[in-house]
């Protein structure tokens, strides 16, 4: 039992110094490898994994703490056809070229994220640490505070389609005190599509459905309008 422990220890070893070794090796002269990315937020309501959804570029993936699929890719020699070299470039991965571009790219996509959810005054900034031919990148992000619903009012022209959306206001996903949040939002217009279509307006869609957020206020708090345009059936479409 000690001994294959032991034995395993050396294997783990091995690959993990030989999977460390130069990962740069293939790294042109003004490119960088993109070792790290991190993420630093001062709300914590808001997970980071969530955050770095939207970030453009990741760096290479790790098995215990190597970089494996990398050191394989870098294991084969470039220039020479055979199907050694073939297996390491099919099963390893290319190293990630750190991009200036992708990185801002990334806080404007961060940016619009938090703006969805609110935060329409949120700071985002990146630093670079450029050494040795690795990028370490650091998003900075202040949410800054965040609007929050202060009133609903619907504006329903059809009055049909306004006395059953009015009459289930009670369900709605959208009250006062919530976050100007647009997928609470999005998820709301599909409920009420939902139920216009199951009372007969079948050809009803989330298009005819347009908010309307007043933000101009200094207390935090936005008024939202709910816009539901005349309705045209499929009949009324096509003639």
């Amino acid at each position: 039992m000690v001994r294959n422990r032991f034995s395993l220890f050396i294997v783990l070893f091995t690959f993990i110094f030989f999977a460390s070794c130069n990962p740069t090796k293939h790294i042109l002269q003004g490119e960088y490898l993109l070792e790290s990315v991190e993420v630093k937020i001062d709300n914590k309501s808001i997970g980071r994994d969530q955050l770095k959804s939207y970030i453009q570029q990741k760096p290479n993936k790790k098995i215990v703490g190597a970089r494996f699929h990398l050191w394989l890719h870098n294991s084969s020699k470039p220039g020479k056809e055979n199907k050694w070299n073939e297996w390491l470039r099919k099963n390893g991965e290319e190293p990630v070229i750190w991009e200036r571009k992708k990185t801002g790219t990334s806080v404007e996509q961060l940016e619009r994220f938090l703006r969805s959810k609110g935060y329409y005054y949120a700071d985002v900034t990146d630093s670079v640490i450029l050494k040795k031919k690795k990028a370490d990148v650091i998003y900075h992000i202040k949410t800054g505070w965040p609007y929050r619903i202060n009133k609903v009012t619907y504006s329903i022209p059809d009055t049909s389609i306004a006395r059953l959306v009015l009459a289930d206001t009670l369900n709605t996903l959208i009250k006062p005190g919530i976050l100007l949040d647009e997928d609470i939002m999005r998820a709301e217009f599909k409920r009420i599509e939902t139920n216009l279509k199951n009372s007969g307006y079948y050809s009803f869609t989330e298009g005819y459905i347009d908010p309307h957020a007043d933000t101009t206020s200094l207390n935090r708090k936005a008024n939202l309008e709910i816009i539901i345009k005349p309705y045209m059936s499929e009949q009324m479409i096509t003639r």
